[in-house]
């Protein structure tokens, strides 16, 4: 393990963003929050992954990262604070040694995996420069299976009440953080008046939020061809989404599950099985 940068070194040339690709946390789940060199700066530290595993496996496996890998690497790392980026190497065999013989592995970078990671600790640079009061945030809560009843769960959380304490730290810290719900229920009942992953029942509720097909379009025309055939190919037609509702003078848009708290939205995940796909109605 590298040696911890002191802190005086920090405090006296402050990064805008810290890169990090050790795994494992100095504090403990479950414990009072550690102290850590890392805290002089006062920073967005950003977990990078340099796997244990093979890029091969990974590449044709359908779990993603290794079981260790997501323990030392992402469950780990997130009890400091970190946020996770994504897996930037994977071992691969450098050569055999016949002495021992044994393979010696080294890592292998992958290049494309790099400038993402490069590209977000550049957006998240920018965005420290900017105000708080500025700055716009979603949270974003779990609703799955899609039922109304399973809205905000997380198995031993109560995740309403830690979206409520997240609000008003974000109000005590200068974003702009309006409307705030009185209470855990409060924010549920909120989200629960719109439109929901219950598919079902959509046509009940009055939503705040939408997304265009123009606009929804634009941004699938930006993404490589190889990407749009494989979504089109799975999901198919837009307009086969569930959240998808037509407009009598353009070409319709979707619901959103969420609303505004200034410039904080509280959103719930799209449902596993909405279609995603581009449209050609402009």
């Amino acid at each position: 393990m590298l040696p911890a940068v002191p802190s005086a070194a920090l405090a006296a040339a402050p990064p805008a963003v810290i890169l990090n690709a050790t795994g494992f946390a100095v504090s403990t789940p479950g414990a009072a929050r550690e102290t850590s060199a890392f805290d002089a700066a006062d920073c967005p530290v950003l977990q990078v992954v340099f796997s244990g595993g093979d890029r091969e496996s990974w590449q044709n496996g359908t779990h993603g990262l290794s079981a260790r890998d997501i323990a030392m690497s992402v469950a780990l790392p997130e009890v400091d604070g970190r946020v996770l980026t994504r897996a930037v190497s994977f071992k691969g065999r450098a050569r055999r040694d016949p002495a021992t013989e044994t393979d010696i592995v080294h890592y292998e970078p992958v290049a494309d995996r790099i400038d993402f990671v490069a590209r977000l600790a550049a957006a998240w640079a920018k965005l420290r420069g900017k105000p708080p009061a500025e700055r716009r945030i979603a949270i974003v809560l779990a609703n799955y299976p899609n039922r109304d009843g399973r809205l905000g769960n997380g198995v031993g959380l109560d995740t309403p009440a830690g979206t409520m304490n997240v609000l008003r730290a974000l109000a005590d810290a200068g974003y702009r953080v309006e409307d705030i719900p009185a209470d855990g229920d409060a924010l549920i009942h909120r989200l629960a008046a719109g439109p929901t992953n219950d598919w079902r029942v959509l046509d009940t509720r009055e939503w705040q939020e939408e997304l265009s097909l123009i606009d929804y379009s634009a941004f699938v025309a930006s993404l490589p061809e190889a990407v749009q055939r494989t979504v089109a190919d799975r999901w198919g037609p837009a307009e086969q989404d569930p959240f998808y509702r037509p407009g009598e003078l353009d070409c319709g848009r979707f619901a959103i599950s969420a609303f505004r708290l200034g410039n904080n939205r509280p959103m719930t995940r799209p449902p596993k099985s909405a279609p995603r796909a581009i449209n050609h109605c402009w």
